[in-house]
C-alpha cells in the first residue's frame, strides 16, 4: 500500500462539509449525469430505471415495515374535505 496515501489524513475521514449548500453551488450541474442527456442519451435508461424499481419492490415485499413506538405522529388536518 502506498505510504503517501496513508499519511494523508484528509482522505481517511468522511467530511460532512462536502454537502453544504455553498459547496453544492460550486459544483457544475453536469457533474453527475448517469445516463447522459439530450437526444443521444443512454438507450437502456428506461430499462435500468424500471429494473431498479422492480428490484426495490421485490426487496420491500419480503420485509414487514412497522412504525417504531418512539415515532411521534403529528396530526394533519385537511381542509379540502369540506
Amino acid at each position: 500500500m502506498d505510504c503517501c496515501t496513508q499519511a494523508d489524513i484528509q482522505n481517511q475521514f468522511y467530511s460532512m462539509l462536502r454537502f453544504t449548500p455553498e459547496e453544492r453551488a460550486k459544483r457544475s450541474p453536469y457533474v453527475f449525469m448517469p445516463f447522459g442527456t439530450g437526444p443521444r442519451n443512454c438507450v437502456g435508461m428506461r430499462f435500468a430505471l424500471v429494473e431498479v424499481k422492480v428490484c426495490l419492490a421485490y426487496v420491500l415485499s419480503n420485509f414487514k415495515i412497522k412504525r417504531s413506538p418512539k415515532t411521534k405522529v403529528s396530526c394533519v388536518y385537511l381542509c379540502s374535505s369540506v
